[in-house]
């Protein structure tokens, strides 16, 4: 019985700091590579994903959506860019589905990419209720008021703002999106001075 509970407890050890990977991984035929390298090589490459978007995060904090000496359009356009940014980076997920080793330094990544279905969102009726609710609370009588009654300048302003409005609304609603769509890419990673650097971001294959 001793003998069975010393066995239960090593296993139980072993699962919590050594958990099952999540993907496969294979290698070229004929390539060696140690076990203890083929671990550390995994894990960093899972931490060059993570690194390449925080650093997709980091740019877009940095851009200037208000630099001032520029038309209330221009500014409108730029708050918009930075708008679908920001939405880009919070309803994109990305997961590891295998890791094929090319040689010691070389690696294909295969990723599933998770990004909103825009064609099953906009027929939600909870999103929908959700766009309006803001747009009212945003525009006031605007949004209500017959479209035709507007000059072409007020329309044109009315239009950007609902726009703007539309992207604020959608990334306040984006942790609430259930409805995706995927994809599987792969992404070249090399090994540089004991680092895993990625050739290409997952963001590049989103919609948005």
């Amino acid at each position: 019985m001793r003998r069975s509970v010393n066995i239960l407890v090593l296993i139980l050890f072993f699962t919590a700091f050594f958990p099952a990977l999540g993907y496969e991984v294979t290698k070229e035929p004929g390539l060696r590579l140690k076990k203890d390298i083929l671990t550390q090589n995994n894990l960093l490459i899972e931490q060059a994903f993570r690194d390449s978007a925080e650093r997709y995060k980091e740019e877009i904090e940095k851009l200037d959506y208000n630099p001032g000496n520029i038309s209330e359009e221009m500014l409108q356009a730029a708050y918009f860019s930075y708008l679908l940014l920001k939405i880009k980076y919070q309803t994109t997920k990305y997961e590891i589905l295998k890791i094929h080793y090319l040689s010691s330094d070389n690696a294909l990544v295969l990723v599933k990419i998770s990004v909103p279905d825009i064609d099953l969102l906009i027929q939600n009726k909870d999103f929908n209720n959700f766009i309006d609710k803001k747009l009212n609370e945003r525009l006031g009588s605007a949004y209500s008021t017959d479209i035709e009654k507007f000059s072409d300048r007020e329309i044109n302003e009315l239009y950007s703002l609902t726009f703007i409005v539309i992207s604020e609304t959608v990334l306040e609603y984006a942790p609430d999106i259930k409805d995706l769509k995927s994809r599987n890419i792969e992404i070249k990673a090399q090994k540089s001075g004991g680092k895993w650097i990625l050739e290409d971001s997952i963001f590049n294959y989103t919609e948005f």
